[in-house]
């Protein structure tokens, strides 16, 4: 298998999961509650959790897998800047790079990811392996 993307939306913060999921009127792939034990380790999650995602997908764009998410977002965004907003959540763009051999993907922000980017108010996270 060669280099695979993966993208996250996040929201975090101090709320009631299935509170926002009913804001927001999508269904998380992913939710967790403050002070939950995270799988696999023996740490416990600092914030409640609520989060969207793409598949894992080999590839060497990035801004294929962000589209893909921001597709996810893009009919709800008013709903959840909305949402951030009154629960006080902070909103994060999360893209996981698993590099095979040396084969490193394009880390290009198209100009229209920038701007939904900008209007969540979000940050950006890059993790490469």
């Amino acid at each position: 298998m060669g280099t695979t993307i993966k993208v996250y939306f996040t929201l975090t913060g101090r709320f009631e999961p299935t509170s926002v999921t009913g804001k927001i009127g999508i269904k998380p792939d992913k939710t967790w509650r403050f002070d939950e034990p995270i799988q696999n380790t023996t740490s416990r999650y600092k914030h409640d959790g609520w989060q969207l995602s793409t598949d894992e997908i080999e590839s060497l764009d990035l801004s294929e897998q962000l589209s893909i998410i921001e597709n996810r977002i893009r009919p709800f965004l008013q709903q959840i800047i909305d949402t951030c907003k009154e629960f006080k959540i902070d909103a994060e763009i999360s893209c996981s790079i698993d590099v095979d051999d040396d084969q490193y993907p394009t880390l290009h922000f198209e100009r229209d990811a920038i701007k939904l980017i900008s209007k969540l108010n979000a940050e950006i996270d890059i993790d490469m392996y």
